[in-house]
């Protein structure tokens, strides 16, 4: 049997569910994913509102997958979210998620990279949130043992979550603050609202999937929300 390589790659700029006041969904915005066989895909919503919960004034996102002239193949995701603005609390004037990997012939593990993927002008109350990408591990390309290499030789990896069974390290692009909770670097408790967690990534040997803000909300609004979140990966077969 010829071998063959499936491509994989999907993102949404906005999805999420309400259970508080009211019970609804909130419909996966600005999705899109990319077929087996590569190619492109797109999709974009403007000027986007969901009752007094959130809203943003523009979403887009890209996928690719394609073979390079050296014979690797190569997939990408692109989220961007602008304008966005939860409950009036939290804002944020750009999100973007970019993840893309680098399967080269002669590699077991795609090579992935998050450059690319940053926030612009993100506000809690009124207050900014230095939410710096470390890109010195996340804008690098590194296979899965590279990566768990350069994050365990890292202190500020300790609270980061691996799991022996799955073979899967859960941890963040952005960088520590001081404000965050001791328990999870990446997160904001905000009073009156909930907990925005930034940045998470799940790394994986053949996959990351990157979220960059989910909002676990609590009273008087209860829900989850999820903003700028993809997937790359890419296999051979057989």
């Amino acid at each position: 049997m010829a071998g063959r390589f499936f491509y994989h790659a999907f993102g949404v700029a906005l999805t999420g569910r309400i259970t508080r006041p009211f019970c609804d969904v909130i419909e996966s915005q600005a999705a899109t994913a990319l077929g087996t066989i590569g190619g492109y895909g797109s999709s974009q919503v403007d000027d986007y509102r969901f009752r007094h919960i959130v809203s943003f004034r523009s979403a887009r996102t890209f996928v690719v997958g394609s073979k390079a002239d050296d014979g690797s193949l190569n997939t990408s995701v692109t989220v961007t979210v602008e304008g966005l603005n939860i409950l009036n609390v939290i804002r944020a004037d750009v999100i973007t998620a970019r993840l893309a990997s680098r399967h080269a012939v002669d590699s077991l593990q795609p090579m992935i990279t998050a450059v690319g993927t940053e926030f612009r002008g993100l506000t809690i109350g009124g207050n900014p949130v230095p939410a710096t990408i470390d890109r010195g591990l996340f804008g690098q390309e590194l296979t899965y043992a590279d990566f768990k290499k350069n994050a365990g030789a890292n202190a500020r990896r300790e609270p980061w979550a691996e799991s022996k069974d799955k073979d899967a390290v859960l941890c963040s692009v952005v960088q520590a603050q001081a404000s965050s909770l001791p328990q999870a670097p990446n997160s904001i408790q905000v009073a009156s609202v909930g907990t925005v967690f930034l940045g998470e990534l799940l790394v994986s040997p053949y996959a990351r999937r990157l979220t960059m803000m989910r909002v676990v909300l609590g009273s008087p609004d209860a829900g989850c929300l999820e903003v700028g979140s993809g997937e790359v990966n890419g296999s051979t077969y057989p």
